[in-house]
């Protein structure tokens, strides 16, 4: 309730001096982009991944929801003019982005990390398939030579 008091109170009007985009664009492609995060983050919920990767994803999805209304008010309420709001703001917005982009790149490893394993099983499992292949061309090896023998 205190965010909107905030940003209603911090609305420009034409004799103002302006945000860095107007209000009128800003406000509702932000609502936008944050019903569409949060359906995604619900989604998430029913997911079928492992445990891990719905973890990072749902803190991502929770940074996002708490980084888009912070951008919009960046881009389309608080004026530069208005100096202390505008780089609290701004750093605020900027913090988090960097959180957004930290837990996205927890999810690139961690996704790299889980291919690694992966692939390290699959070559052990490989090499004794290779192995018992071997062991079963050389055992027939033998049979055909004591058979050519006899």
């Amino acid at each position: 309730m205190m965010m909107l008091a905030t940003i209603s109170a911090n609305v420009q009007t034409a004799s103002e001096p302006t945000s860095v985009a107007p209000a009128w664009a800003v406000l509702p492609l932000a609502f936008v982009t944050l019903i569409v995060v949060a359906v995604h983050w619900v989604a998430l919920g029913q997911a079928d991944m492992p445990r891990w990767r719905k973890s990072i994803r749902t803190a991502n999805g929770l940074v996002m929801m708490l980084t888009i209304p912070v951008l919009a008010y960046g881009f389309g309420v608080v004026s530069p003019q208005n100096q202390r709001h505008f780089i609290l703001t701004w750093v605020l917005a900027t913090g988090l982005m960097s959180l957004v982009m930290l837990l996205a790149l927890a999810d690139v490893l961690h996704s790299w990390y889980v291919l690694w394993r992966a692939r390290r099983v699959m070559m052990r499992r490989a090499a004794k398939a290779r192995q018992l292949l071997l062991k079963q061309v050389v055992e027939e090896g033998h049979e055909a030579s004591n058979a050519s023998v006899s």
